[in-house]
């Protein structure tokens, strides 16, 4: 079997979640930090658009927490005045609460002369406060970080139950805390929908 499902994960990444969830202070990070801990919060934030200045050698990205809702679309009924609720497609999954999480994030990426990415700026776009845990984020989506390891244990044939079992039981370290660590704490349907 595997010799580790978790040799790729960077030092500290318990650590970057939180302060990336949080977002308490502006946090500047690297090319490489980025890109080394910002896909285990992707499951938090969900990208909505983005801005660039080539004069100025920056791009802004803005994010919303994954758990803020768009609104019920409705219309208005002709002439009454009176709202009526109308569904533009039927959902097979119930439908969570609009509006439950109004976290918004901002990343700005600031290239070099040369086109060379050489930092990221991540701050909060107002004051509000996730209305929810960082557990709860994980329980709804599983981050790209998590995903990346179950397939690439998935590509080698393993069965859905043999991929659980080599990442709950890692001989080196407690398997089931580093899941945790990485926000794999509900993988079980994650690991049979990334089988090829």
């Amino acid at each position: 079997m595997a010799t580790s499902i978790f040799k790729d994960i960077p030092p500290d990444v318990r650590q970057w979640r939180e302060k990336l969830f949080a977002l308490a202070n502006e946090i500047l990070m690297s090319p490489k930090e980025f890109d080394d801990y910002f896909h285990y919060v992707d499951n938090v934030y969900k990208f909505k658009r983005r801005n660039t200045s080539t004069r100025l050698n920056t791009g802004t990205f803005y994010y919303e927490c994954r758990l803020y809702g768009e609104p019920t679309h409705t219309r208005m009924d002709h002439g009454n005045g009176e709202y009526e609720q109308v569904n533009k497609k039927r959902r097979h999954t119930p439908r969570r609460d609009a509006d439950q999480c109004n976290v918004k994030m901002k990343v700005v990426r600031r290239r070099d002369e040369n086109g060379q990415v050489i930092s990221y700026s991540i701050t909060k776009t107002d004051v509000t406060h996730h209305t929810h845990d960082l557990d709860r984020s994980d329980q709804i989506k599983r981050n790209s970080g998590v995903r990346d390891a179950l397939r690439q244990e998935a590509e080698k044939l393993y069965s859905p139950s043999a991929i659980l079992r080599i990442a709950s039981n890692e001989r080196s370290l407690n398997g089931r805390e580093i899941l945790k660590q990485i926000g794999g704490s509900h993988v079980r349907p994650q690991i049979f929908n990334c089988q090829p």
